[in-house]
């Protein structure tokens, strides 16, 4: 989430467990009001390059701890839940959605972290006869940026 330094009219991302100066913010309008009721952080193209070089050393980490993963995932599902009020109130503004309807889909945001930790994919045997033996099994590729609702 977007903080704005105390004092100050620098806004940062967090980014590798710690604020990220951003040189520009983008205004983020209440469609309910049709007005600007926060500024969010506008990442540079370089910051981005850094964010995702780092992102992809920690996939590179994760992959291999596989109990450091689910941990963080754990992790992210708590930090969410326990924030629902405050995210849904910020869902609320950025949509126009209910308040109620905003808590609802905070929840199921808590949900796919405490799947995808606990997830087992198994590995799937494509060739097993005389000719050969063939096994599948599927695994991240890397990371992504993108922008969600």
């Amino acid at each position: 989430m977007p903080q704005q330094s105390v004092g100050a009219d620098t806004y940062t991302v967090t980014f590798d467990g710690g604020d990220l100066p951003v040189a520009r913010t983008f205004g983020v309008v209440n469609p309910a009001t049709r007005r600007v009721f926060a500024e969010g952080p506008a990442v540079s193209s370089e910051q981005l390059d850094r964010i995702m070089s780092r992102a992809d050393q920690a996939y590179h980490e994760w992959r291999i701890d596989e109990t450091a993963r689910i941990a963080a995932l754990e992790n992210a599902a708590q930090v969410i839940e326990s924030n629902t009020d405050y995210l849904a109130g910020i869902v609320t503004a950025e949509q126009g959605m209910p308040f109620h309807d905003a808590q609802a889909e905070v929840g199921r945001a808590v949900e796919w972290p405490r799947y995808y930790a606990q997830l087992d994919v198994p590995r799937e045997v494509v060739q097993d006869d005389h000719t050969g033996y063939q096994e599948g099994f599927r695994r991240p590729l890397g990371v992504i940026a993108a922008i969600t609702p």
